[in-house]
């Protein structure tokens, strides 16, 4: 794998079991791409986090604690975390389940204003994945 950055990912396998596709986004910790799990041949997300942050020990390890954490959850509005690893180079990834879809953000933009029930079904679903997330010790940053 080298030390390529993260926008030359694409194209590339990780671990010898994650054929990676296309960028979906990112933020300031890590990269999410969509990628191929190859052993069970389905389509996942996989999160990689910035290369000069997984160089920081501290980082690399919030960075696993956050895949462990969250392989705990199992909650229906929740990502269910399937696999998480380094590779050589300072390759950190969590590997995890794909949703398709528009985000929030995107719901609000095209829909606003959003009816009252649909307000309540949707704050209802983030709450109650909220709540199992916080009986389990995890803090949504």
């Amino acid at each position: 794998m080298g030390t390529a950055p993260e926008s030359e990912l694409v194209g590339r396998t990780i671990a010898g079991k994650f054929a990676v596709e296309s960028r979906v986004g990112g933020g300031a910790m890590a990269v999410v791409y969509k990628a191929r799990h190859l052993a069970l041949d389905k389509t996942i997300a996989l999160k990689v986090m910035h290369r000069a942050l997984a160089a920081d020990p501290m980082f690399a390890a919030r960075f696993h604690r956050e895949a462990q954490m969250a392989s705990r959850l199992d909650h229906p509005s929740s990502i269910r975390i399937l696999d998480f690893g380094e590779e050589p180079g300072d390759l950190l990834y969590i590997a995890m389940e794909l949703v398709v879809g528009r985000d929030l953000h995107e719901l609000i933009s095209d829909e606003w204003p959003l009816g009252d029930a649909r307000v309540i079904r949707i704050l209802s679903q983030v709450l109650s994945a909220l709540s199992v997330a916080h009986e389990l010790g995890i803090v949504h940053r």
